[in-house]
């Protein structure tokens, strides 16, 4: 299974990312507004469409069709990073990471019906504990020690998690009829033109964006570019694994970003506690753990 190795470098990677906008988003946007952030990271979308255009030049092999739908799931693409954003700007690190995870229950669902990728009982089994385990991270321990369910973060990631299976199942589907770097090059181009239209079209977010270069334009550039290359490494492995396997069994391996991102954290808080920091106090590390324990359980059965 040499595409295992390929979808690894996604989890890895990510959970840097993760870490690092909510760096950006603490240290330079104060969490007010992640329409700057989701600019500097739509935009980076040329990036990935340089990389494609490199390996393959005829990028108009793919057809007219197919090119509406590629830009279409790179829009959705960028819908889905602007819904993380919006989270990670209200909660850490560790508790939005772990939400992705229901990315391959609805990746096995939208396979089942349009790619034909069967389902067992124990995938949909582990489906099931994938949200179980996502519906306690949403809970917020209060002072009290009540448990408050934190409707507004899942309502968000829910909508980021479809709309990532969404992507990542269609792009299997043009890019079987058609070839790999095109679509990725189409797709990418998609959430470039995401980035461009936030820029021309609303105000607030291109005003605090332009705002932030004025500032930090340096630091910030520097940064998100190092983030958003490894955040295109990580997506480039994923949809090249898909292609490999089936969509949700390849998904299934950001299964590992949760662990890693919480382990992350916890090394931020107690050594670079001005970089991030996390609640680890013994309630908020076993409700985390409990969770996460949960959730990789059921991506694990997923394998089966």
């Amino acid at each position: 299974m040499y595409w295992l190795p390929i979808a690894l470098i996604a989890p890895i990677v990510w959970a840097i990312v993760n870490h690092i906008d909510k760096y950006l988003l603490e240290r330079y946007f104060q969490s007010k507004n992640v329409g700057s952030l989701f600019i500097y990271s739509s935009l980076t979308g040329i990036l990935l469409a340089g990389v494609a255009l490199f390996f393959e030049p005829a990028v108009f092999v793919v057809s007219f069709g197919n090119i509406v739908v590629l830009l279409s799931i790179g829009i959705l693409i960028g819908a889905a990073i602007l819904a993380y954003l919006c989270a990670l700007a209200k909660e850490e690190a560790t508790l939005v990471a772990p939400i992705f995870q229901l990315i391959p229950f609805f990746g096995y669902v939208l396979a089942f019906f349009i790619l034909g990728e069967s389902l067992a009982m124990v995938q949909i089994f582990a489906g099931l504990l994938i949200i179980g385990g996502s519906m306690i991270l949403s809970l917020e321990i209060e002072e009290d020690q009540r448990l408050r369910p934190k409707w507004n973060l899942m309502g968000i990631m829910l909508i980021s998690a479809i709309l990532h299976a969404v992507h990542e199942v269609v792009f299997k589907l043009v890019a079987q009829a058609a070839s790999f770097w095109p679509s990725i090059f189409w797709s990418s181009m998609g959430l470039f033109l995401t980035g461009v239209a936030a820029l021309i079209l609303m105000p607030a977010y291109r005003d605090v964006f332009l705002s932030s270069l004025r500032k930090n334009g340096a630091k910030i550039i520097a940064i998100n570019l190092f983030s958003e290359t490894l955040n295109l490494g990580g997506g480039l492995a994923i949809l090249y694994a898909i292609m490999l396997a089936p969509v949700a069994i390849v998904q299934t391996t950001t299964a590992y970003q949760p662990l890693i991102v919480f382990i992350i954290g916890i090394a931020l808080t107690v050594f670079f506690p001005k970089i991030a920091k996390e609640r680890i106090s013994t309630k908020h590390l076993v409700h985390k753990s409990l969770a996460i324990g949960v959730i990789l359980i059921g991506s694990v059965l997923l394998y089966k």
